[in-house]
């Protein structure tokens, strides 16, 4: 048995994955970005011991999957801009010192593609890509049967391509003007929707309720967040050509509002490559593929 920690900048989560990829437990609970990075890891090992001691479990070791860069050799994090008390922290020490087993760590996105590689939506393919959708926009490219990485095992961050080069369109804190992140992530599509109808302050899944009721202002809502994902994901077609492109998050609870305006923007974008080969697909373990990658991160499935 694998325990698998996914540390993200909406949610913590805690689960127990079976060496075939079965989530058999799991439990969450909302981020503080403001914890003590030592009291949080003490939070996340409670949390796993006591899965453990009620089912009669014993890990074989445990894999994190966490926002941000991440060195998945030392397991030391980055900078961190939603887990600042994080940044420059070494994950998988502490995890070793307060579990007693093996420990392994990557970013989120990379985590979710590994795990989606081996048991979900990418099995079977020799070229994948994952993005999840969510508070933020990561990316994880797995070509084959390993992840794609840069200068000192470096992931790219491919959610923050920039896509509109109007010197006035908004700041990310990455320090880029309309990168793909800042216009398409669900905090982006909610910050559109309250700019422009104050007075109705919804969420992603409030607007995507109204679509589905043929509200004319949600459904305008959705096609433009859904052209605006199509744009960044022909990228992702015209670079790689992948066989599958999986699209996990919380924003992906409603993958099939947004998919016709994604096609839609990859068939008008990607004249030079086989786009037709690239299938898009809702990721298969959804909301828990973060979740469910860290376990895989443990197989030394990268």
């Amino acid at each position: 048995m694998l325990g698998a920690i996914d540390i993200g900048g909406t949610k913590i989560a805690v689960g127990v994955v079976s060496d075939g990829g079965e989530l058999l437990d799991s439990q969450n609970w909302a981020t503080d970005p403001s914890a003590a990075f030592d009291e949080e890891i003490e939070r996340i090992a409670g949390a796993l011991n006591g899965i453990c001691s009620s089912r009669g479990i014993r890990l074989e070791a445990v894999g994190a999957a966490v926002t941000g860069p991440v060195n998945p050799t030392t397991g030391i994090l980055g900078v961190n801009a939603f887990l600042p008390n994080w940044s420059g922290q070494a994950l998988t020490p502490a995890l070793q010192h307060q579990l007693g087993v093996p420990a392994y760590a990557d970013n989120d996105a990379v985590a979710a593609a590994v795990g989606e590689a081996a048991w979900g939506a990418g099995r079977g393919t020799t070229s994948f890509v994952y993005l999840t959708i969510s508070t933020g926009i990561g990316c994880g490219v797995v070509l084959n049967g390993q992840v794609l990485r840069g200068a000192g095992d470096a992931h790219g961050e491919s959610g923050h391509q920039v896509i509109d080069l109007d010197p006035c369109a908004p700041l990310c804190f990455c320090g880029a003007r309309g990168c793909w992140e800042v216009l398409a992530s669900g905090t982006a599509m909610t910050r559109r929707w309250r700019e422009q109808y104050p007075h109705s302050p919804w969420t992603v899944k409030e607007i995507c309720a109204a679509a589905r009721q043929g509200d004319p202002a949600a459904l305008s809502a959705v096609a433009e967040e859904g052209r605006l994902l199509g744009v960044g994901i022909a990228n992702l077609v015209t670079h790689f050509v992948p066989q599958v492109i999986a699209l996990g998050g919380g924003v992906m609870e409603s993958f099939d509002l947004f998919l016709p305006q994604m096609e839609a923007q990859v068939r008008a974008q990607c004249g030079l490559v086989p786009w037709q080969r690239t299938r898009i697909e809702r990721a298969h373990f959804r909301y828990h593929a973060a979740l469910v990658g860290a376990a895989a991160l443990c197989r030394g499935l990268w």
